[in-house]
């Protein structure tokens, strides 16, 4: 099919995707927050301007148009970084902005590579970009979990969270099977505009098996949703606590304040314990002081004065002391589960850190941003990834962004886990859509491996999830909260457990075979023309 549009239609093309894009998400910067009315649904039109006017470019032009759409869709959706570095890294706002424009750039090259490949298929094999592109972006999506440490977060998926029937299928294929329905979507629509324009027969062809594949995976999750229900019903109860102290970033390490600290903490499980909770969870790093690895009873002020009674999932920073006495404390990220008694029974160590955040990668390049993790130290990853016991139950814990990583939640699901523990300590993002997006995270990994999530934020969104995917409660942002909900408790069982990324892995597979083998060519036959 022969190229659309001048430069000034290509342009406009970039930043409608772009925007499309953008506005499939949750959307707020402090007081301001744009209407969530077309939320997700933006996301199914947004591929459509890009890919109709990169059809049959040369492929250096259509990564070009890639990169540009992806910039756009990055900045505006992970702009409270800049938010984060000024607020609480005390990075100068000039400085934060160029971090934001530069890692935006930087994750836009996955796409601006999935274009490429996309338009070289195109060329090779006498194609439509539409198949292409879709293979081609799920395929680069999957590798922009894991390259450079991996940073999954804007995942076109995850703007699908609030349409349940829809995402059932994320326990078969993972985030990236609506992935490659979203960008195969909009590229049939572009293939429609592109027919109809050029009188060529056969354009809806495309949008037909699109919608033949969508329809497909609405039935399925009509079906699934009551049989995951049903399996429910049969689960063990247990009533989970939450709480929410709302400690300013700003506070939290300050010895004056850690008295205060306990104190709220103390007094919401003892609220919580009044509730009738039988698992008490608490956020991420909320001990305002550093435990020892060797710790065996947690301390007393963390509890009321008649004591914990209940288990209790507990986040606090741990030290180990170093093998040379020169060096610095060897620091972790951790949860303990205690016992009703406060008697230390198991802990978790982060196993994925934040770069920047918790750790600088590559020091010697980038010591300049070792000011970022100077205010609680550098972390060192923990080495196993299994669920913890309070006896009872299996519990796979998450703390902060690991929720992210569908492979650290399969990886506890593969292991026994019951429910799917995420401490986690959003201050950082401010009153920024941030706090959203990371809810909708945890909405898939509950799917993906049908357990229930109780997720549990300093500063909110703390909430249940089920294990359909869907929001039970959660709590306002920025208040202090205890909320107690029952949840139904079984053992992780879904087919992405076993599979995998594996729909993930056959795309990349099926992307580089492609793109790299050149088709046999009849004698006289030539290749497709190419457009600048």
């Amino acid at each position: 099919m022969p190229s659309m549009g001048g430069r000034a239609a290509q342009i406009g093309a970039v930043i409608a995707t772009g925007l499309l894009m953008t506005l499939a998400f949750p959307l707020q910067f402090w007081s301001l927050e744009v209407p969530s009315a077309w939320q997700g649904y933006t996301a199914w039109i947004a591929f459509a301007p890009l890919i109709l006017v990169a059809e049959g470019r040369a492929p250096a032009r259509v990564a070009l148009l890639f990169w540009g759409a992806a910039w756009i869709y990055f900045t505006g959706t992970i702009f409270w970084v800049v938010v984060a570095m000024t607020e609480y890294g005390h990075v100068p706002f000039a400085a934060s902005l160029l971090a934001l424009f530069l890692l935006s750039a930087i994750l836009s090259l996955f796409h601006a590579a999935a274009g490429y490949m996309a338009s070289r298929i195109q060329h090779r094999w006498s194609l439509s970009l539409v198949w292409p592109a879709a293979l081609a972006m799920t395929s680069l999506e999957y590798l922009r979990n894991y390259v450079f440490t991996g940073f999954p977060w804007s995942n076109p998926a995850y703007s699908q969270a609030r349409f349940l029937t829809l995402i059932q299928i994320a326990d078969v294929t993972g985030i990236y099977g609506i992935t490659f329905l979203i960008v195969l979507t909009g590229g049939a629509l572009a293939g429609v505009l592109a027919g109809l324009r050029a009188h060529v027969r056969g354009a809806w062809h495309h949008l037909a098996i699109a919608g033949a594949l969508l329809s497909a995976v609405w039935l399925y999750g009509s079906w699934r949703i009551p049989q995951v229900l049903e399996a429910e019903v049969h689960g063990k109860p247990l009533r989970v606590g939450l709480l929410q102290g709302n400690i300013p970033q700003d506070e939290k390490w300050l010895e004056s304040e850690a008295g205060r600290i306990l104190t709220i903490y103390a007094e919401q499980v003892h609220l919580a314990q009044a509730k009738g909770a039988e698992l008490i969870v608490w956020p991420e790093a909320s001990i305002p002081d550093l435990l020892s690895a060797d710790l065996t009873q947690m301390i007393p002020e963390a509890f009321p004065p008649e004591g914990p009674r209940v288990p209790q999932v507990i986040g606090a920073p741990v030290y180990e002391p170093p093998e040379n006495a020169e060096d610095p404390l060897v620091l972790h990220n951790s949860a303990f589960v205690v016992d009703g008694t406060g008697r230390v029974m198991a802990r978790y160590d982060k196993s994925h850190l934040v770069p920047f955040g918790e750790y600088v990668p590559l020091r010697a390049i980038f010591r300049f941003l070792g000011p970022l993790v100077q205010a609680v130290g550098e972390f060192v990853p923990g080495t196993e990834v299994r669920p913890v016991s309070d006896g009872r139950h299996q519990y796979g814990v998450l703390v902060c962004y690991e929720d992210i990583f569908p492979e650290i939640s399969r990886k506890m699901g593969q292991r026994g886990m019951e429910l799917l523990i995420n401490v986690t300590n959003d201050a950082w993002y401010g009153p920024t859509s941030a706090l959203d997006q990371h809810l909708d995270m945890a909405v898939f990994r509950a799917i993906e491996s049908r357990v229930p999530v109780a997720r549990a934020a300093n500063t909110g969104i703390s909430a249940f999830i089920n294990a359909t995917g869907r929001v039970i409660e959660q709590t306002r942002p920025w208040v202090p909260a205890v909320v107690v909900q029952e949840l139904k408790l079984t053992r992780a069982r879904s087919p992405y457990l076993v599979l995998g990324d594996g729909f993930a892995v056959a795309c990349l597979g099926i992307t580089a075979f492609l793109t790299f083998l050149r088709p046999r060519q009849r004698r006289g036959q030539s290749m497709s023309p190419v457009a600048g």
